[in-house]
């Protein structure tokens, strides 16, 4: 029997693995994250802070799997959390300067799942499968898949830039911004 549920977690681990919606059946080829907070606002007051983290995994196919979350911590009260898990296509150029720049394009599916436990919301997007996004307050409002990469700010190719170590190798750190 423990022999049947231990094969049966690793099946379970393995199609939801093969179901994410990442580089499907490519070879993972990096994984990279980067972490930082800052002070949260309400309006001019300060509330707390925003833990903000990415993570991004590439595979060889060139594909991307990009998640980004913020937590509020309002005094030790995780007030709020918002993921959002973009896929796409990416390119990488040279090693200079200590890093490698890596563009990632424009997603071509974005899931969104925001949250508060003190606001009293919970919704969630999906690019790929809904037709409405239903904003802070209830309303429903019928959102194209660029009219909802828009409103967010991910419409667009960015860039981030991987850090290397002293043998020039890659690390698994990125910079949002190179300075």
């Amino acid at each position: 029997m423990k022999k049947i549920s231990i094969l049966m977690v690793c099946a379970v681990m393995i199609l939801s693995l093969v179901g994410c919606g990442g580089g499907g059946s490519s070879q993972l080829s990096g994984s990279y994250a980067n972490g930082s907070m800052e002070e949260y606002f309400y309006g001019e007051t300060p509330m707390g802070m925003n833990y903000l983290t990415y993570s991004i995994n590439t595979y060889e196919n060139n594909t991307y799997e990009m998640t980004y979350t913020e937590v509020t911590d309002m005094h030790g009260v995780a007030a709020g959390t918002t993921t959002i898990t973009t896929y796409g296509t990416y390119s990488k150029g040279t090693a200079a300067d200590g890093f490698v720049e890596m563009t990632l394009e424009a997603p071509e599916r974005m899931i969104f799942n925001s949250y508060s436990t003190l606001g009293g919301y919970a919704f969630d997007y999906d690019t790929d499968t809904d037709e409405e996004y239903i904003l802070p307050g209830g309303d429903d409002v019928p959102m194209s898949k660029d009219e909802f990469t828009s409103l967010l700010g991910y419409n667009a190719s960015r860039n981030v830039y991987i850090a290397l170590d002293s043998s020039n190798n890659e690390t698994c750190q990125i910079e949002l911004n190179q300075e």
